[in-house]
């Protein structure tokens, strides 16, 4: 037991050391962060192309600048049950730069089943987040973009509740 107290509490002390250390450093002349979000329904309706849930302009800088990006949003329960033989009610999400319909699969892409059961009290919601980070080039502005969509055609639409969208590039 002593030992694992004492593990704890070195770690906790070097990882406060650490975040004293960054906090007293300078930050780049082109960091940025920004940040978008919405409490507004948007509903997903394709499986052929990407809708767009949230984008944020990243407006240019003199240099090139790596960002993380991150977007949650709340998917709510369609309330079907697609229950055909090859169907799935599959729906996925992504975080892009410069890229409004992407290729499914993505490193940053994020899916999630949602059926309404019957005789099972399944989730109203599902929280989903994804991340990722961009170069972005010098002397150009740039357009991050949170992107759902559904896996399967014959999937109902899904109604996508409150969302954000953040950048912080340095």
């Amino acid at each position: 037991m002593n030992n694992l107290v004492y593990g704890i509490k070195s770690k906790l002390i070097v990882g406060g050391t650490l975040l004293a250390s960054f906090a007293t450093m300078p930050l780049a002349a082109n960091a940025q962060v920004l940040g978008t979000g919405t409490n507004g329904n948007i509903t997903i309706f394709s499986s052929a192309n990407w809708t767009p849930l949230l984008a944020l302009n990243v407006p240019a800088r003199s240099t090139t600048r790596t960002c993380m990006v991150v977007g949650s949003l709340e998917a709510l329960n369609p309330n079907g049950n697609n229950s055909g033989a090859n169907a799935g009610q599959t729906y996925l999400f992504t975080v892009t730069a410069n890229n409004s319909n992407p290729v499914t699969n993505g490193r940053a892409e994020r899916s999630i089943e949602m059926r309404d059961q019957s005789g099972v009290n399944d989730p109203n919601f599902w929280p989903v987040s994804t991340n990722d980070t961009f170069v972005l080039a010098a002397n150009a502005s740039h357009t991050i973009r949170l992107l759902g969509r559904k896996a399967d055609a014959n999937a109902p639409n899904m109604v996508i509740g409150d969302s954000t969208l953040s950048i912080a590039c340095i």
